[in-house]
């Protein structure tokens, strides 16, 4: 509902010949969302927001709201992970994805997201054995396959297994 009215101004600024880029387009949902009920997913809508802001301390509590309201709700901790590792806090970073991927280890995502924590922490193996299970999930985005190729192969360079990272890159290309 919230997204169609919305779209209803966006529509009627545009007859009025306002000019929109005035207006900060994650403002004004994060002014919707907190007009909504505390619900954790909400939460995590504000943490989201509040990162794309800047405002760090205020979506690390929204995280922490949603967490406490859902202790098993997977976009929590995975976009909570995000933050982390924005932050450059790669052990909590770490616990975050790892959650994530307790709770639902079909979500390709998290596996990419700590390879790339286990990548920055110079443990290569690790990262590794996530890029691949990021790549073996059927269901992940295909614009981050060539990246999870790419990462991979830098990888298998450090770890000096030349002949992989050489079929990895030729993969992402």
């Amino acid at each position: 509902k919230d997204l169609e009215t919305w779209r209803h101004w966006l529509k009627q600024n545009a007859v009025d010949g306002l000019n929109l880029s005035y207006l900060s387009r994650f403002e004004f949902v994060r002014g919707m969302l907190l007009k909504n009920p505390p619900s954790a997913k909400n939460f995590v809508a504000l943490g989201v927001l509040n990162k794309e802001l800047l405002k760090l301390t205020e979506s690390e509590k929204c995280f922490q709201s949603a967490l406490k309201l859902d202790p098993k709700l997977l976009e929590a901790h995975w976009a909570h992970g995000l933050l982390l590792l924005s932050e450059q806090q790669y052990d909590a970073a770490l616990k975050e994805f790892s959650q994530a991927i307790a709770i639902d280890g079909t979500f390709s995502i998290p596996y990419f997201n700590r390879a790339q924590v286990y990548s920055l922490s110079h443990k290569y193996d690790l990262a590794v054995a996530d890029y691949t299970k990021f790549i073996d999930i059927s269901a992940k985005p295909p614009e981050l396959l060539v990246e999870a190729y790419a990462n991979r192969a830098v990888c298998y360079g450090q770890l000096k297994r030349f002949g992989a990272g050489i079929k990895d890159t030729e993969m992402a290309l």
